[in-house]
């Protein structure tokens, strides 16, 4: 792989690290200016490591990065920790099943990490919404967390219909929805995780 690959994978690896990191803190680099961030360099690093990676699912790199040790650092992403996380965690999820409820689980993690920051009730994460703060709300979430979440289809109803494809399309969650159920018990631990958001 070429320097040109490189920069570019290192791009991402910013471009998604940001989208976590935006949950703990509005103190993160402008994507647009993340090469002239004392960040980048990091990030740099993590792309030499793992450019040659057999199957490098970069966003399930750094989504567990963050569910499982909460805030990291772009430094912590090219150490053997962040490496360790990766490989435990990634051929654990071997199934479709588990898959479904890990990224559901991530979301519902997501959301209590920002209720907690913003002193809020994680109700209160769907409410009085304008479309545009909706879309940057659910752009972390699973559409499978976003087809059962009462919460969200209810602002998801409250928005111009013209905008409302944009977000997720109606199509789209029923799909998801239709899917969860060829797996019972993915569906009843999903409805134990989402409690009374459940729909």
């Amino acid at each position: 792989m070429n320097d040109f690959s490189v920069e570019n994978l290192a791009f991402d690896l910013a471009l998604e690290f940001r989208r976590h990191y935006k949950k703990y803190t509005y103190k993160v680099y402008r994507i647009d200016n993340i090469k002239t961030s004392k960040w980048w360099p990091h990030f740099i690093a993590t792309a030499e490591k793992y450019k040659d990676y057999p199957e490098f699912n970069l966003k399930f790199f750094i989504k567990i990065q963050f569910e499982k040790h909460g805030k990291v650092m772009p430094f912590y992403l090219a150490g053997k920790g962040a490496e360790e996380t990766y490989k435990q965690n990634y051929y654990k999820e071997n199934s479709e099943e588990e898959k479904i409820v890990s990224e559901v689980k991530g979301s519902i993690n997501a959301i209590k990490n920002w209720a907690s920051k913003n002193k809020k009730d994680v109700a209160d994460y769907f409410s009085d919404l304008k479309p545009w703060v909706l879309q940057n709300r659910i752009d972390y979430l699973s559409p499978y967390y976003l087809a059962f979440s009462r919460g969200f289809l209810s602002a998801y109803k409250n928005v111009d219909e013209n905008f409302r494809s944009s977000l997720i399309s109606k199509e789209t969650l029923n799909l998801k929805r239709a899917y969860v159920k060829q797996f019972p018990d993915a569906k009843r631990e999903i409805r134990r995780m989402m409690k009374e958001d459940f729909i």
